[in-house]
């Protein structure tokens, strides 16, 4: 009878693992898969490939993403989106979904708490930093000019989700204002959700601050 029970919760605990694991798996937009090369990505997605100018240049630099990236329409929940795809040295890093609609409290509730559901408690504050947060301040030069980039929060939360052995993908909730100037000055209420993948076999830490 011992061995009996000892028996039936080895196949409890084997499937209950499996199960779990099963609710972290993450499909990405359009076919993608993270590590996927820029090319393969276009093609397979039918997203757009982008270059990005002078100012996003120094965003996606000082990110530490390539300057290419690719971006297309697209659905998250049923939400309507724009998804952006960011690379690092060619490889698919990061994706970008920026939620469409006028109720940005109602979008970002939606979207927390279906990610809190699935997930559980996002992270705490002082735990979830990582190398490429998409939330740094920007502050840059380029001819005469000092230019700004300031995400203004009301909500933001972390989530970190290991999906294999070695690695991690962090989902990044932003809700608030992004604020821009220059020799322009520009505002936008934004409501996004990124997914940002880490191989620890090729990425060292995940700890890295690189606002100013």
């Amino acid at each position: 009878m011992k061995r009996l029970i000892a028996s039936l919760l080895v196949i409890i605990i084997t499937l209950t693992y499996t199960c779990s694991f099963a609710e972290t798996e993450i499909q990405l937009p359009g076919g993608l898969e993270f590590g996927m090369e820029l090319e393969k990505a276009v093609a397979i997605s039918g997203f757009k490939q982008q270059v990005g100018n002078s100012y996003y240049s120094a965003v996606l630099e000082q990110y530490g993403f390539d300057n290419t990236y690719i971006s297309g329409d697209g659905t998250i929940g049923g939400i309507e989106t724009h998804i952006y795809g960011h690379f690092v040295d060619g490889k698919l890093k990061r994706i970008e979904y920026e939620l469409k609609g006028e109720d940005k409290e109602a979008l970002f509730k939606t979207v927390y708490e279906a990610l809190e559901t699935k997930y559980g408690t996002p992270l705490e504050e002082e735990k979830s930093t990582h190398q490429f947060s998409p939330f740094k301040s920007l502050l840059y030069k380029d001819n005469g000019y000092v230019y700004t980039y300031f995400p203004t929060v009301n909500n933001i939360s972390t989530w970190a989700v290991d999906v294999a052995e070695n690695s991690r993908i962090y989902i990044d909730t932003f809700s608030g204002t992004l604020m821009g100037s220059g020799n322009w000055l520009f505002t936008r209420d934004e409501v996004s959700v990124s997914y940002t993948y880490y191989d620890f076999r090729i990425d060292g830490t995940v700890n890295t601050d690189v606002s100013f």
